[in-house]
């Protein structure tokens, strides 16, 4: 009897075994349930008419490239504002007050996004971009010398269009210009024509140069939106190869090298001439180079930050063929006002 239990209670352990296998088994085979991940919303509201515009979706504890406001068609943005009217600054956690200067998030930073968060653009009015009521150079230097592209070219032309004249101020730019072609070419806005300038000169003359170029080989080496970081770096390089030509080439001068900051660019508005959307400098590319270029410059080459300057202050977008052609043109997001040209001038020449 005793031999028979224990037989069936063999037989029924090896059963349970048997099945408890056939159940692993199975087990294995079923793909694992996935613990759902944290989702942060970004919301986007225009602070003005406090309306919600759209909402990003993301995964908690990733980084967000915060954009530009984007446009509605070539007039209006997406908040409805005029963009003859206003201008994109960045983004605000406040909704109490219409901020119109100092945004708290800039487009083309990165956003951690830890929790829900609704963002409200920071919109400035045309009627707060003035004409600074007074221009004059620096006593300090017998001779200031700026070289750059269209955009050093508008501070120039705005000086021009007030019939306002700096003493020893002069200006080496051209449109479209790159640091190679600068380097490379020998006519007008040329490193031979800044040599002539220079050695113009006396010796113990105080000399200036103030360089603000860029933009245009972030433009021609496609850099993409996101910025593909290879290229910054390789237009940085660029930049401080300059930097030191110059420093060798004018050697024995009383010269002081100030390097300017690339200024704001807007990547929808870029978009308003159909520029392809790889061939637009984002709102990224332009922080990442200035972020790179101010940790690698000599010290004999001092920094002057109007990009912060134009983003705590406000600035606009040229509205118009010329300063003094006042045919209508969209804004092209990279070029400014008569009042900005003027105002980042006498910010720079301030600094010196």
């Amino acid at each position: 009897m005793n031999r028979i239990l224990d037989k069936r209670q063999r037989g029924f352990l090896l059963h349970c075994f048997t099945s408890f296998l056939m159940l692993l088994c199975f087990l294995a085979m079923v793909p694992p349930v996935k613990a759902q991940e944290k989702e942060c919303r970004i919301r986007f509201y225009s602070s003005v008419t406090k309306t919600f515009l759209y909402e990003e979706i993301v995964p908690a504890g990733s980084y967000y490239l915060l954009p530009s406001e984007q446009k509605k068609d070539s007039t209006h943005y997406m908040n409805g504002l005029s963009i003859k009217e206003y201008n994109f600054l960045g983004w605000t956690k406040k909704s109490s007050a219409i901020k119109t200067s100092s945004p708290d998030y800039k487009a083309g930073q990165y956003l951690l996004a830890e929790n829900d968060i609704r963002l409200y653009d920071v919109m400035f009015p045309v009627e707060k971009d003035e004409i600074p009521f007074s221009i004059c150079g620096p006593d300090k230097f017998d001779k200031i010398i700026f070289v750059g592209d269209s955009r050093t070219e508008d501070m120039k032309n705005a000086l021009q269009a007030e019939g306002i004249e700096l003493s020893g101020v002069s200006f080496i730019c051209k449109g479209g210009q790159t640091i190679d072609r600068f380097q490379q070419s020998r006519g007008d806005a040329s490193f031979a024509q800044l040599k002539n300038a220079v050695f113009s000169c006396r010796k113990a003359d105080r000399i200036a140069i103030v360089l603000n170029l860029g933009v245009n080989d972030l433009f021609i080496s496609r850099i993409g939106y996101p910025a593909y970081t290879p290229a910054v770096d390789s237009v940085v390089m660029d930049c401080l190869q300059l930097l030191s030509r110059i420093r060798e080439t004018f050697k024995g001068y009383r010269l002081k090298i100030y390097m300017v900051s690339l200024n704001p660019c807007n990547y929808y508005m870029d978009g308003t001439f159909n520029v392809p959307a790889q061939r637009r400098v984002g709102e990224d590319a332009v922080i990442r180079f200035n972020e790179k270029l101010k940790i690698s410059l000599s010290k004999k080459v001092r920094y002057i930050d109007t990009w912060s300057y134009m983003i705590k202050k406000g600035y606009f977008y040229k509205q118009y063929a010329s300063y003094t052609d006042k045919s209508p043109k969209n804004t092209d997001g990279l070029h400014f006002s008569l009042a900005t040209s003027l105002r980042v001038l006498k910010f720079i020449l301030a600094r010196l």
